[in-house]
């Protein structure tokens, strides 16, 4: 049965407006919320690269921030002990010239005794060979002031969840407008970066990157 792509957006887009309206009051807990959330910490240094292998199990993410903000070690949090991370990435299509945040994927990365702290790097590292419960094998939370703090997740095994991003199956995402990731914890802290159009290249139905300068 074929799916009318227009209607299915227009689904999507109700959904939403359906669910802001209905409120969604966790904006700090470590679950993403409908739209990207204001406020957050910013960089004009990041990327972020997404495949969908038809083999899963070469699945691939790859997101950057760096040279962001000043971030301190407090706000963090113990990871090891406590504080959970969730990265979330949001399309923003088109519904009739205004955009529209659609929340495309959404990854938790749960503290536990995959997080240390780093001995080299100001921070925490992430290290789950195997990615056995978000598909994230590292990750690598750096404070540091303007300039110097960094945020990062790699991710490369089968249960990540990069398939079936879009209304289109040409593209990865619909990027009417683009893209947005950030990455929260449960502090309260938020690191956001928006990929616009020139960012983006390429968006094809399997894979995705853009990289902002």
């Amino acid at each position: 049965m074929s799916i009318d792509t227009a209607t299915l957006r227009s689904s999507v887009i109700a959904a939403i407006v359906s669910a802001a309206l209905l409120g969604a009051s966790s904006a700090w807990a470590a679950e993403c919320s409908l739209a990207p959330l204001a406020g957050c910490r910013e960089t004009s240094t990041s990327s972020l690269r997404l495949t969908a292998k038809r083999n899963p199990e070469a699945n691939l993410l790859k997101f950057r921030w760096l040279r962001g903000e000043a971030i301190s070690g407090t706000e963090f949090g113990n990871p090891s002990a406590g504080t959970e991370y969730a990265l979330c990435v949001y399309d923003t299509i088109d519904d009739g010239g205004d955009g529209v945040d659609f929340l495309a994927l959404e990854i938790v990365i749960s503290a536990g005794t995959d997080w240390s702290k780093g001995a080299r790097v100001p921070g925490w590292i992430y290290d789950d060979l195997f990615g056995a419960e978000s598909g994230i094998n590292f990750g690598r939370l750096r404070r540091g002031s303007a300039g110097h703090a960094r945020v990062a997740f790699r991710g490369t095994e089968e249960n990540l969840p990069v398939a079936d991003r879009s209304t289109n199956e040409a593209v990865f995402f619909d990027a009417d407008f683009g893209v947005t990731a950030q990455v929260i914890n449960d502090k309260g802290l938020c690191i956001t970066t928006t990929f616009g159009s020139s960012d983006i290249g390429p968006n094809a139905r399997r894979r995705f990157r853009s990289r902002t300068d």
